[in-house]
């Protein structure tokens, strides 16, 4: 699999894929009153936040990454004890 240029991964190059919540009154109101992680994401949700793995399908399905490199990324940072201040992760993307 792959060539010389991607060193026989199959992959070429990196492709930033974020996650963003913006915060609106609703999403503050509901800090503010102690609302858990997953009733916060439900309604980021319905208000059009996608999460990372949304965006890496998104990538996967215009070809530009794999099924398998969305797995390990957005696992490991599942995974991972992180700092707010961390950097996104970065999907490999396909070529070469």
């Amino acid at each position: 699999m792959g060539c010389d240029e991607c060193r026989g991964t199959g992959f070429h190059g990196r492709l930033g894929v974020y996650e963003l919540l913006v915060l609106d009154d609703e999403l503050r109101r509901m800090m503010h009153e102690g609302a858990s992680e997953a009733k916060l994401l439900i309604a980021a949700q319905a208000n059009g936040m996608s999460t990372l793995r949304d965006e890496c399908l998104d990538r996967v399905h215009d070809g530009s990454t794999t099924v398998e490199e969305v797995i390990r990324v957005t696992l490991a940072r599942q995974t991972e004890s992180t700092d707010a201040g961390d950097e996104p992760d970065a999907a490999t993307t396909t070529g070469g």
